[in-house]
């Protein structure tokens, strides 16, 4: 099979998936420190190590990473937050223009009812997303090179 760039017509391509992998290392390190300090209470010896493990990734690999699904946890702490603050603030104004000092009232009642309305219609669009969106676009990015000399990214029908 021949594949080739449609800008530059070059061979020289690599699959998006590969470039993405190959952009990760494990980075190992190890540091230490020794000093003498001298204070208000005399000399002292400071001796301490450090060691740090972990990954790096190179910015061509963060540009071709692959889509990602919706989390529904942040969908559930943003609109939670929503709710809490939103509330507060209808209950503050509804208590500054009555009298009454109880929670309940019809413009809190219209604020719970619109945030549940909004909820829904973002899990749904969480849903949708997850369930017919992102496997699309994954197979999209499965499909797709760069090419090592004008770094055009390229979809192939294989």
């Amino acid at each position: 099979m021949d594949l080739r760039c449609p800008q530059c017509n070059s061979t020289d391509l690599k699959k998006l998936s590969l470039v993405y992998q190959e952009g990760f290392s494990q980075v190992n390190t190890r540091s230490r420190l020794r000093a003498i300090a001298v204070g208000s209470d005399g000399p002292d010896m400071i001796v301490g190590r450090i060691t740090g493990r972990g990954t790096a990734q190179t910015e061509l690999s963060k540009a071709s990473s692959p889509p990602r699904k919706w989390r529904s946890g942040k969908l559930l702490r943003y609109w939670f937050f929503g709710l809490v603050v939103g509330s507060w603030v209808v209950v503050a104004l509804d208590w500054s223009k009555t009298d009454s000092k109880t929670v309940i009232s019809i413009p809190f009642l219209a604020f719970a009812v619109a945030c549940v309305g909004v909820f829904v219609v973002l899990a749904l669009g969480l849903w949708k997303h997850n369930r017919s969106t992102f496997p699309k676009e994954f197979a999209r990015w499965n499909r797709s090179f760069v090419c090592g000399r004008c770094g055009a990214v390229s979809e192939q029908g294989l």
